[in-house]
């Protein structure tokens, strides 16, 4: 309300008046509870004849639930838009949903980030937030940011996994052009949404929303005042061992990781690109590089981001969809396309691979863990230090989707006096804690005592090279 015009308003009112002259909040209730039922069982360990029967169900039909009902929810905000634009009027419409956007960039991109930042000063969360978030929305951006913001959302596309169509589709279900959405500005003596319906109660509500809002984020507010104070005092602490010492390439990327979440990119840019250059093959340091970059606008980050895709399965989905959005927000429509489609085709191998790691039965392979001779060395100084483990094991499971991450396997039998007493998972439970920081590059499974699968250890102890740990 602070946004839009009283006219504009009216209009996103009679939007959400067509979604309830039709139900759609009704039917959009019932698709919301069968997903989130759906996601309730696919995450569940899926051992038995039952658990396999749900998991085929799921991987049959989830994905036409989901294509359909995504594209049903599109279906109604283009209803519901066609309703207000009969009761408001589709110019007026198409400027409210223009100003949406470009207020929400402004927000979300200027305003929210500097109100929280002050959180690195402040100790207590300001309590007249409401009353400068007013200030901000009747000043509004810039017009070069505004220009910039608009272009952008004109030319963002709609998304298989929308709920709602992008500016520019809506605006042309409406058969409006995009040139009467650009006249965002409103006259300086016209009055905001919520000024021609509050009036002069607006104060008092927007003082009472701020202390209401203060006390809700009051503790993570406190919350990222500690952390800013220790992240200060750790890059001071780094700052006094590089006087003395060459830093390593971990406390170069813990020190720019630092800089990044004080002061942003700008802190963090030239400490990135130092360790970059001297650590190329750091990949985190490189993704940070090119996210950076990217989100300045300087193509020269795309290169960071293939370079780390290549080499890393689980950027890929994030790592496509960044290069992809900087090309769309410049208009390489063709790029964009092209490295949205590989987010999608990294998203669905990644999907089958994780099918593959949640666990592991009788039907499959196990091979030899592929371990450096330091790496096994490691785990096994870690194991040595576990006073309840009597013996342990290691194999990889065979897998075949992103086959270079490993899945391993790892099997241990504990020292207890009432051993059959205790059910597989409550050995878990006792063992699982100490064994959480197992040195592994790579997602694992634990198997706890031979009660927990006698076809699993039975593999398991003919694999070479398994046993870490006998005692």
């Amino acid at each position: 309300m602070q946004t839009l015009s009283p006219e504009e308003f009216r209009a996103a009112l009679a939007h959400e008046l067509g979604h309830l002259s039709r139900q759609h909040g009704r039917f959009g209730s019932w698709i919301y509870r069968i997903r989130v039922m759906w996601l309730r069982l696919g995450a569940q360990p899926q051992g038995g004849h039952g658990g396999l029967a749900t998991q085929w169900f799921l991987t049959r039909w989830a994905p036409y639930f989901n294509a359909y009902t995504l594209v049903l929810a599109r279906r109604q905000e283009y209803d519901a838009d066609q309703f207000a634009a009969q009761l408001a009027g589709k110019n007026v419409l198409a400027r409210g949903l223009a100003r949406m956007e470009v207020m929400g960039s402004y927000l979300q991109q200027r305003w929210w980030p500097a109100v929280l930042a002050r959180a690195q000063i402040d100790p207590e969360p300001p309590t007249g937030v409401m009353g400068s978030l007013a200030v901000a929305l009747r000043a509004g951006p810039t017009p070069s940011d505004e220009r910039r913001w608009l272009e952008q959302a004109l030319r963002r596309r709609t998304d298989h996994g929308d709920t709602h169509p992008s500016l520019s589709d809506r605006l042309a279900a409406l058969r409006v052009s995009a040139q009467p959405a650009l006249a965002l500005g409103r006259e300086g003596g016209s009055l905001s949404a919520a000024e021609f319906h509050f009036g002069e109660t607006l104060p008092e509500l927007q003082s009472r929303l701020g202390a209401l809002w203060a006390r809700e984020v009051r503790s993570a507010w406190q919350r990222r005042h500690q952390l800013a104070a220790q992240a200060r005092q750790r890059l001071a602490e780094l700052a006094t061992a590089a006087s003395a010492r060459p830093l390593t390439p971990g406390e170069e990327w813990e020190q720019a990781q630092l800089e990044l979440d004080l002061n942003g990119a700008e802190g963090a840019l030239p400490r990135l690109r130092a360790l970059v250059e001297r650590a190329p093959d750091h990949h985190q340091a490189r993704y940070a590089l090119g996210s950076v970059l990217l989100e300045g606008d300087d193509p020269s980050g795309v290169q960071h981001i293939a370079w780390v895709c290549e080499r890393e399965p689980a950027a890929r989905v994030s790592g496509y969809e960044l290069v992809s959005r900087f090309y769309e927000r410049h208009g390489r429509e063709r790029e964009a396309e092209e490295y949205q489609r590989r987010a999608w085709a990294a998203a669905d191998l990644w999907e089958l691979a994780l099918a593959e790691r949640r666990g592991v039965d009788a039907r499959d392979r196990l091979l030899p863990h592929a371990l450096t001779p330091e790496e096994v060395r490691g785990l096994r100084q870690q194991l040595e230090q576990i006073p309840l483990l009597k013996a342990a094991y290691i194999a990889r499971k065979d897998v075949r989707h992103i086959a270079e991450q490993p899945y391993y396997v790892v099997a241990v039998e504990l020292r207890l006096r009432s051993y059959w007493a205790h059910a597989p998972a409550q050995r878990r439970q006792l063992i699982g804690p100490a064994l959480q920081a197992l040195p592994l590059r790579g997602p694992w499974c634990l198997f706890c005592g031979r009660l927990d699968s006698r076809h699993v250890w039975a593999k398991i102890k003919q694999v070479p090279g398994a046993e870490l740990l006998r005692r």
